[in-house]
């Protein structure tokens, strides 16, 4: 059997024993949340130049489109031209 002092000293080492477990399971948890902290930044960084890259592949498209429309009033204006001299040319 053990005595009063034994009984006293395992439980102090349970003690301490539980005290080096939390110690060290607050220190994993303070890494976790250090890293969840750093992908958070992380992510919002990438969400930014995403967003960047996004607006910079749309700014060609908005050019092309507006090429395009151009493109069509000068074909429009060409055939009106062009009608134009047919007729002219058919009163001759």
């Amino acid at each position: 059997m053990w005595g009063h002092t034994e009984v006293l000293n395992a439980i102090r080492g349970d003690q301490l024993e539980q005290r080096r477990a939390m110690a060290q399971l607050a220190e994993a948890v303070g890494v976790l949340v250090a890293g969840q902290g750093e992908q958070t930044r992380v992510l919002a960084e990438h969400g930014a130049a995403l967003a960047e890259h996004t607006r910079i592949l749309e700014s060609p498209g908005r050019a092309l489109e507006a090429q395009g429309k151009a493109l069509e009033g000068v074909v429009a204006g060409q055939a009106a031209i062009l009608e134009e001299l047919r007729r002219l040319g058919g009163k001759q």
